[in-house]
């Protein structure tokens, strides 16, 4: 009895450690871990909108799910006007569904409806015994995401906007105080849709979107942010494609801590500081006591900015 016990008991843990061949493993968005949470909690939590599953319905943000119908509504007209109906949309949404979900790390969890700042931060939910929910929050954090960026994309054009200049998110009194907030939320480590959502709304919506990379990169500027000005491999989410911009380049340069002077010292013995030619974090050289170094436009935001990482190691 005992040895056909630790029999299956082995048999099981080899069949965790090698998952089946047809399922591989694709998963680029997780929840942040406690140990990192505790030391700066306001790093990681959403201050306006909440984007994807893991924050979906807490109670700070909740005030935002009104525009984000209005997105949805904003959407299901434009592709109206192609004789594309709400049920094309569940159609092909419903077609990706598997691989989005995919992308997330720890969806199964112990129901838990207590408010997320309160009680863990975010709500708590088995996603996978709610997929029909899962896939509404793609669709409608989806419409929201791409309507934020297409309405900064005419503001900044100075272009006619579809919205009242005094609406509160979309109108032009309004977003150079409110896309800041957006911009930053939508960087966050637990707050991603992934772009498959995005491109694949694009796609449904026709030629008014575009190509989705290009108006991500604008809206956050960096398309002057690496030399080559691309993105090398394929991005699973925006945070992934500001990442991969802002170190672009291939060759991977050790960081020497024990030597770090501060740029008074530097410039006490001589050493002058010029701007970089563009904005790539790896776009730092010295040459002839000149150390050239990228911009970093330093607001409210800036902390979170310069914490970004990859997160490869990250605890589901």
């Amino acid at each position: 009895m005992t040895e056909k016990f630790i029999l299956d008991l082995i048999r099981k843990l080899q069949l965790q450690q090698n998952p089946p061949a047809q399922e591989p493993c694709s998963k680029s968005i997780y929840r942040v871990h406690k140990i990192l949470t505790e030391v700066n909690s306001q790093a990681y939590e959403p201050k306006l909108a909440s984007f994807g599953p893991y924050h979906h319905k807490c109670r700070h943000l909740l005030p935002m799910e009104k525009s984000k119908c209005r997105a949805l509504l904003q959407f299901h007209r434009c592709i109206a006007r192609s004789s594309k109906t709400p049920n094309d949309v569940l159609i092909t949404m419903r077609r990706v569904e598997p691989r989005l979900i995919a992308y997330y790390g720890g969806l199964q969890v112990e129901e838990d409806d207590k408010d997320c700042l309160e009680h863990g931060r975010f709500r708590r939910c088995d996603w996978l015994k709610k997929k029909d929910e899962f896939l509404k929050i793609m669709i409608v954090d989806g419409c929201f995401s791409l309507e934020i960026i297409l309405a900064y994309k005419r503001f900044a054009a100075r272009e006619q906007s579809e919205y009242d200049s005094h609406d509160s998110i979309f109108g032009a009194e309004r977003m150079i105080y409110v896309v800041p907030h957006l911009k930053r939320d939508m960087l966050l480590l637990e707050n991603h849709l992934p772009l498959l959502a995005l491109t694949t709304l694009a796609a449904i919506d026709g030629s008014r979107i575009g190509d989705v990379n290009t108006l991500i990169k604008a809206f956050y500027n960096l398309s002057l942010a690496s030399p080559e000005d691309r993105i090398i491999d394929e991005c699973f989410h925006i945070l992934d494609m500001y990442r991969k911009i802002l170190t672009s380049e291939e060759e991977y340069l050790p960081s020497y801590e024990d030597n770090v002077q501060s740029a008074t010292k530097l410039r006490n013995v001589g050493v002058s500081f010029y701007k970089s030619k563009t904005n790539s974090f790896r776009d730092i050289s010295f040459n002839r006591g000149i150390l050239y170094l990228p911009q970093l436009k330093v607001d409210n935001t800036t902390s979170h900015r310069c914490s970004i990482s990859w997160p490869s190691s990250a605890y589901m």
